[in-house]
């Protein structure tokens, strides 16, 4: 499940996607798996390391893509690509 504009349980931070995983196909128990931040080049170019203190000391993992470094088409197929690592690993 896709939810926009999600609000952290543990900071008062909005991320723009968050990412839950449901246990089976009838009435899921839904868990966060990750939450994502898009960071446009214009906005975040001169706060990294803000935005860096801003994803510390959390329990969940944040996924940030850069607009300058990669591309947006190729964004969803990284987040399975680290699933596949993980439950590999």
């Amino acid at each position: 499940m896709f939810v926009p504009q999600y609000k952290s349980p543990e900071k008062q931070i909005t991320y723009d996607i968050a990412i839950f995983y449901g246990d089976d196909n009838g009435s899921p128990k839904w868990s966060l798996k990750y939450v994502v931040e898009v960071d446009g080049y214009g906005v975040h170019k001169d706060r990294r390391v803000k935005d860096e203190l801003r994803d510390s000391n959390l329990s969940y993992e944040i996924l940030r893509f850069r607009e300058e470094s990669s591309d947006p088409k190729n964004w969803f197929g990284d987040i399975i690509k680290l699933d596949i690592e993980y439950k590999n690993s």
